[in-house]
């Protein structure tokens, strides 16, 4: 059986030194012993005594970093790409995961989820892939429903990483299903709306980031 997915793919775009976003993005999230927390939750033997290991453990977002890859690296060995920038940051909460997969199995493949951070020309991308739009073709609606809000605790790191410095340039478009949305001074959407296909949600996640800046 092939199953067709239509995912969804969200990105931030920051001016600010590739490093920082990094550093700010794991900022947001826990960084627990793996060793340690596997152990504690092959113990648990209770729903409890779950949530009672793995919830110390997690950042100000609800989610911990699970592992990090450093593609940067591996792209500048033997190429002409010496300055790439790449990090993959795998992060998630068992306690989130647990409840999809229990009305769809085939979560799992998809959480914990990757955040993707890369240097280009045009500034530090910060991308993953919204949950939400994996798990839509299942039908499940209480699954559904916790990975709208997975999405909106993953969402809420690139939005914290792009602003530490509190300036209105930092962020520089929100990249939407293809389009790029400018983050201009007055908040305001500046491009044709004619070519796009947001529904409701994707439209609310754009204006998320726009709040964001209407604080500054």
């Amino acid at each position: 059986m092939i199953r067709k997915v239509e995912m969804e793919r969200f990105t931030l775009i920051s001016s600010k030194p590739f490093d920082e976003v990094v550093a700010a993005l794991k900022a947001a999230i826990g960084h627990p012993n793996m060793a340690e927390l596997w152990q504690a939750t092959q113990r648990a033997t209770t729903a409890g005594e779950l949530e009672a290991a793995i919830q110390p453990v997690l950042g100000e977002t609800g989610l911990m970093q699970f592992v990090e890859f450093d593609h940067g690296m591996i792209v500048r060995k033997g190429t002409e790409h010496h300055t790439s920038k790449i990090i993959r940051l795998v992060i998630g909460n068992p306690l989130i995961m647990k409840e999809m997969a229990k009305g769809v199995p085939d979560a799992g493949s998809y959480a914990p989820v990757t955040v993707l951070v890369d240097e280009r020309a045009d500034g530090v991308h910060i991308s993953y892939d919204r949950m939400a739009s994996l798990l839509a073709p299942y039908g499940d609606r209480d699954a559904l429903c916790i990975a709208r809000d997975l999405d909106a605790k993953v969402r809420r790191c690139p939005e914290t990483s792009c602003s530490m410095r509190r300036s209105r340039r930092d962020v520089l478009e929100v990249v939407m299903d293809g389009h790029l949305v400018p983050a201009t001074s007055n908040s305001k959407i500046r491009c044709s709306l004619e070519n796009f296909t947001l529904d409701a949600e994707r439209c609310l996640a754009v204006l998320d980031v726009l709040d964001v800046l209407d604080e500054w």
